[in-house]
């Protein structure tokens, strides 16, 4: 026997909390990079800066920016080795990492009027990495249907 000794076998209620937690670490990702992307074209649609920074609010701001964008990437990525995620649930984590990126070559903990050309091109090349991921896991239906379809048209050559 493998058993190990003092190991109790998971009961319906901890395979539940794991579930749980899983399904957040897929989902949730996604809903922050998807509410940034709302901030960042609400924000960009505006012609002046909506934000001013005031030091006394500063270590609100620090709070609130780990919280939103280091915390989340900090903690989740490590549970998506564990649960062994595939790729595509890490896609929001690199557009995380990317928009610290922007925010420290820019210097500034708020979004200004100058990141809008880096945030749309990261935006981008997030929606071009779920393209790759969509083409990559359709391959096979994509063939599937070329195939019919090649078929189909040898059909009615030959006829």
């Amino acid at each position: 026997m493998n058993e190990i000794k003092g190991v109790k076998p998971l009961n319906g209620l901890d395979k539940s909390i794991f579930w749980w937690y899983e399904w957040a670490l897929k989902y949730i990702p996604i809903v922050i990079m998807l509410g940034h992307w709302y901030g960042v074209f609400d924000f960009h649609s505006n012609p002046r800066e909506l934000l001013v920074c005031i030091k006394e609010n500063e270590s609100c701001i620090a709070y609130l920016y780990c919280m939103t964008y280091i915390f989340p990437v900090l903690m989740m990525m490590p549970a998506s080795y564990f649960f062994q995620l595939c790729w595509i649930y890490r896609i929001p984590f690199i557009y995380a990492i990317g928009v610290n990126v922007v925010r420290a070559f820019y210097g500034s903990w708020f979004i200004t009027n100058e990141m809008y050309d880096a945030d749309v091109i990261l935006i981008i090349l997030t929606c071009m990495l779920y393209c790759y991921a969509f083409v990559v896991r359709q391959s096979w239906r994509i063939g599937e249907i070329l195939v019919k379809y090649k078929n189909r048209r040898l059909k009615n050559e030959n006829k």
